[in-house]
């Protein structure tokens, strides 16, 4: 595996564990009472640009490509892990939809 893609699948990881955190701290602590501190939405915006930037810095030729690559996806695997977190993980610690 390139270091490229190691580096993204971590971030990938790292951005869905923010994101059960945020969402444990929601229904656990917080009685799902919406507060700018657990807006679960910001990670949607968070992943895409830091996959851009590791495919910028990471890449020697193609560099404008590999980020708009690095933004497309990210964009989809944020959306994605949003989708589980607010549905599957949510229902899962008690938390109604």
């Amino acid at each position: 595996m390139s270091r490229i893609a190691i580096w993204l699948l971590s971030t990938a990881v790292v951005s869905l564990v923010y994101l059960m955190v945020l969402d444990a701290i929601f229904v656990l602590f917080l009685n799902e009472q919406q507060t700018w501190l657990n807006t679960l939405p910001w990670g949607v915006f968070v992943l895409p640009i830091v996959w851009g930037v590791i495919t910028y810095k990471g890449l020697v030729k193609y560099k404008y490509l590999g980020v708009a690559t690095g933004l497309s996806l990210g964009y989809v695997v944020a959306h994605l892990e949003l989708l589980w977190v607010a549905t599957s993980f949510h229902t899962m610690l008690g938390g109604s939809i």
